[in-house]
């Protein structure tokens, strides 16, 4: 194997690594969002019945 080819699948592993660690930072934020805009429907709706029982 040359240092040209031993560069490159470095090169290449380095950028694999990088893409799955934002994916799992992505992840991560999307199901965070998904729980807090969840919350704040049930609230909402939460609201409205009150509203309506008035």
């Amino acid at each position: 194997m040359t240092i040209r080819a031993i560069l490159l699948n470095l090169m290449a592993l380095g950028i694999l690594t990088v893409s799955l660690a934002a994916c799992g930072d992505t992840w991560e934020g999307l199901k965070t969002d998904t729980g807090d805009n969840l919350e704040a429907t049930g609230e909402a709706v939460e609201d409205a019945g009150e509203a309506v029982k008035k």
